[in-house]
Order: C-alpha cells, then sequence, then structure tokens
C-alpha cells in the first residue's frame, strides 16, 4: 500500500495494511481450470465445463454467484439436485443483483427471477 502524498492532509493511517474486503484465493491448473479457496478450503472451481461448488457452504454458494455472473452474464442455468438448486436460488436472492436463473432439470418451471425490485 502506498503512503499519503504530502497534499492530502484528511487521510487516515495505520501501523499495518490488510486487503479491505476478503478476496478468495484461487489457483489456475495445465487445462485453464481456476480453484478458488476460502479459508484453505477449495470451495468453487471454474472450468470449461462451467462453475462448480466443491464445498457447500453458504459463502461458496455466493462465490459461484459472482463467478459465474462474472462468466456468463446474468442469465444463468443450474444444473444439479434439489438441495444445489436451492441453495443457488437463495445465494443469487441475498447477492441483490438482477439475475434470471433457469432450473435444467424442471425446463417448463418458469425461471426464478432476482433483483432489488424483486425482493421487496
Amino acid at each position: 500500500m502506498s503512503k499519503p502524498e504530502a497534499d492530502m492532509t484528511n487521510t487516515l493511517t495505520g501501523r499495518t495494511s490488510r486487503p479491505v474486503f476478503p478476496q478468495p484465493s484461487y489457483r489456475v491448473d495445465h487445462t485453464g481450470k481456476v480453484t478458488y479457496f476460502q479459508d484453505g478450503k477449495a470451495v468453487v472451481t471454474d472450468s470449461v465445463k462451467g462453475v462448480s461448488v466443491i464445498e457447500a457452504a453458504r459463502n461458496a454458494h455466493a462465490l459461484a454467484i459472482k463467478v459465474a455472473v462474472a462468466r456468463y452474464g446474468p442469465n444463468l442455468t443450474l444444473n444439479g439436485d434439489a438441495t444445489f438448486v436451492k441453495h443457488m436460488a437463495e445465494a443469487a436472492r441475498a447477492s441483490g443483483m438482477n439475475l434470471t436463473i433457469l432450473d435444467a432439470s424442471r425446463p417448463t418451471a418458469p425461471p426464478i427471477r432476482t433483483g432489488p425490485e424483486i425482493n421487496r
């Protein structure tokens, strides 16, 4: 982290510097698959097959939503069992993002829509 510039009179500094927002660490393998880690555990992978949740924890589902949206945009399709779909839908609603999510196991079901105006 850089030191405040001389002309900055209204600043806050401290003895040590830490990241402001917690970011997951990640590793990229030789095939291009990205594995994201939180607290030392692999929680999400992003590969040519899609984004997968490895560790079924609330923060993992939220991270998977962010990775999927960054990669695919706001229109997503979920492939997984009912528990996976439920947790991903909850994470999508909690994200506050405007998303349209289809459940691949129920192609005729209406899409799950999330967003600030929908969650009111």
